[in-house]
């Protein structure tokens, strides 16, 4: 029952995702997020920002600024 609820709230985060009025990229960074959460405990990836680039095929300038502009929106909390 539990890995129910969890792929309920990956496919309800996925939903808000694709309707979000987003660029591309910003919801490519929001779907790796998604992707690499660990959503049975809660817990946030520790994906380095080198292996989010290369796994999203972003720069690091563009990773920052899209990072960056998520935070501002509300999106992401880095802390």
């Amino acid at each position: 029952m539990k890995e129910t609820n969890n792929r309920d709230r990956f496919y309800k985060y996925g939903e808000a995702i694709v309707n979000a009025k987003l660029d591309v990229g910003a919801k490519a960074l929001l779907w790796h997020y998604a992707y690499t959460y660990n959503w049975t405990e809660g817990r946030r990836s520790f994906w380095s920002e080198q292996q989010i680039c290369a796994h999203t095929s972003m720069s690091t300038s563009t990773f920052q600024r899209r990072k960056k502009y998520l935070e501002k929106l509300g999106w992401i909390d880095s802390k």
